[in-house]
């Protein structure tokens, strides 16, 4: 793959977030009352986006572990830089979040994963200072319309750092991990 097609898949991928993915998300919450429709979609884009950010390159670390290591990289990479304040490395998004809601349509399982998620979808500003923090019953606030925007968010800082990775030489680690994902035949569109 060239510099030219990661250009072109680049703003394909942007244009995709930003047309598609973006107000499907908050149509979803806001007009069609569907915030875990939302969250499912937000947790299934960071993984799309982890595997273009660390590449095939987890595989050879653990065989089983993959697709974890794939997301906590990006989500401790991206995602906490544009939402230092909620922490989101210390939520065990992967296990207790993505896994519980992807295969279990539940935000937690109490006993089985490290954190229980208490979900709320309001765009009301006096009411956004609850999320990601914990709750008298350890249970953790979580805002699906915060969260949707700070996913599109690092999807969009992700997406800067691969343009500006074009330009750079000898190629950076994470121009060769995109080039690697994409060269795979993966890719993040969605017909709107």
């Amino acid at each position: 793959m060239n510099n030219q097609d990661v250009q072109w898949l680049v703003k394909a991928i942007r244009d995709n977030l930003n047309d598609v993915c973006l107000p499907n998300m908050y149509s979803a919450i806001m007009d069609g009352k569907a915030p875990v429709a939302a969250l499912v979609y937000s947790l299934a884009l960071i993984d799309s986006m982890a595997g273009f950010y660390y590449g095939p390159e987890a595989k050879r670390i653990n065989r089983r572990g993959d697709v974890r290591i794939r997301y906590e990289a990006f989500v401790n990479e991206y995602l906490h830089a544009v939402a230092r304040e909620c922490r989101y490395p210390d939520l065990d998004l992967y296990k207790s979040l993505r896994c519980a809601m992807l295969h279990g349509l539940t935000p937690g399982l109490p006993g089985i994963t490290d954190r229980v998620f208490r979900l709320t979808w309001t765009d009301d500003p006096d009411k956004r200072h609850e999320h990601a923090t914990k709750d008298q019953d350890g249970k953790v606030w979580f805002n699906v319309y915060v969260f949707c925007g700070h996913v599109l968010q690092a999807g969009r800082k992700f997406l800067d750092d691969v343009e500006q990775a074009i330009s750079e030489s000898p190629e950076p680690r994470l121009l060769k991990d995109f080039k690697a994902w994409a060269a795979q035949g993966h890719t993040i569109m969605v017909v709107g």
